[in-house]
């Protein structure tokens, strides 16, 4: 599997995120966006079977559309007005034999960092659903041990710089990096890395933003979080059984701003597969090997309802003997002001181990 961090597929809603009272934009505007994009690279050969099975360069072709903020809600103010929106890609990921086509879609936000008058520097953030016309299969591409499913998570980041070419029409041009892979459902799953270079072409057809200058108001008092989770772990290579495991964990919450949290906290894990060898088969009868608890810091940055936390930890009780640190990424969502759901990747040095995914509640 990858050492890149993975999450799982998901679709979330990035234009309906919680409001805050101010000046009222002039709805009629819309703000929208089409561009089209050409990314062009190589897979990184992150294990030796990357070269067996690469034949060709990256290539893909990307259909953006996207919304410029526009200041009505908390969220944009406190992320300097990005831009929301959805991607679509297809191209050939680096192997005609071995991997095929893929198409992905995934929904992002465009984070401005460098504004002048005719030129933009931005970081793009996405992640979604990758679908890889030949996955693994045992008879038929044994060769291909880096994709084990068709349906696989995409991650996506690009640092873009836009000049713009007229009152509506910009110029495209960067760094991307992509990675591909179903964060250890079902095995092999080394995982896809592409970087790439990209140009494009975008046209706005509007792009007025109703700037709003009411203070943020951060809520500067520290809370404590329970969290609840499960997941699903095949290990150590694929036709191995599968696990079903469980998290449960605390965390104490320090706001640095309206979008911007540190922490730390407690985990307990619990995962069958640590007593059981690679058949499946019962290596030891002393059931507290199941467990695992560990300390944790970490750093959580919201966008409206959503939230991207991620952790760093170490073990205090059963130590895995490869590894002793461990990391959570992956995304919350706020359903209430107590209630949120979410889903993390764990991993040791970046190798993910299992998704598991839940429920939290904040004091």
């Amino acid at each position: 599997m990858s050492k890149l961090v993975k999450t799982i597929p998901y679709i979330f809603i990035l234009l309906s995120f919680g409001s805050l009272k101010a000046q009222s934009p002039d709805t009629s505007n819309k703000n929208f966006s089409i561009a089209i994009q050409q990314h062009y690279g190589s897979l990184v050969a992150i294990v030796p079977k990357t070269t067996y099975i690469r034949d060709s360069y990256s290539s893909f072709t990307e259909v953006s559309f996207s919304r410029q903020t526009d200041g009505s809600k908390k969220w944009h103010r406190q992320s300097n007005y990005p831009q929301v929106g959805i991607s679509f890609v297809y191209g050939n990921p680096g192997s005609k034999e071995h991997l095929g086509k893929s198409v992905t879609v995934f929904p992002f936000v465009n984070f401005a960092f460098l504004k002048k008058r005719n030129f933009k520097s931005n970081l793009r953030i996405g992640t979604g659903i990758s679908w890889i016309e030949k996955p693994y299969d045992v008879s038929t591409n044994h060769k291909n041990t880096l994709i084990g499913s068709h349906f696989n998570n995409n991650i996506h980041v690009s640092q873009e710089n836009e000049f713009r070419l007229s009152k509506s029409l910009f110029a495209i041009a960067g760094f991307s990096f992509v990675h591909i892979s179903n964060g250890g459902v079902k095995l092999p799953n080394f995982g896809l890395n592409i970087p790439s270079l990209t140009a494009g072409l975008r046209y706005s057809f509007f792009e007025n933003i109703v700037k709003d200058t009411t203070k943020s108001i951060t809520d500067k008092k520290i809370k404590l979080r329970l969290l609840l989770s499960s997941g699903l772990k095949q290990t150590p290579w694929a036709g191995s059984p599968r696990y079903v495991v469980g998290v449960l964990g605390t965390e104490v919450i320090k706001p640095l701003s309206a979008a911007d949290f540190i922490g730390g906290g407690l985990d307990v894990f619990f995962d069958p597969s640590l007593t059981k060898d690679p058949s499946g088969f019962i290596k030891t009868t002393d059931k507290t090997e199941n467990i695992q608890i560990g300390l944790h810091a970490f750093y959580e940055r919201k966008i409206g309802r959503l939230s991207i936390p991620i952790q760093m930890g170490f073990y205090v009780l059963n130590a895995a003997k490869r590894k002793s640190i461990y990391q959570n990424i992956g995304m919350r969502y706020q359903l209430s002001d107590p209630l949120s759901i979410f889903y993390n990747l764990k991993a040791h040095a970046g190798k993910a181990d299992y998704i598991h995914a839940g429920f939290g509640y904040t004091f």
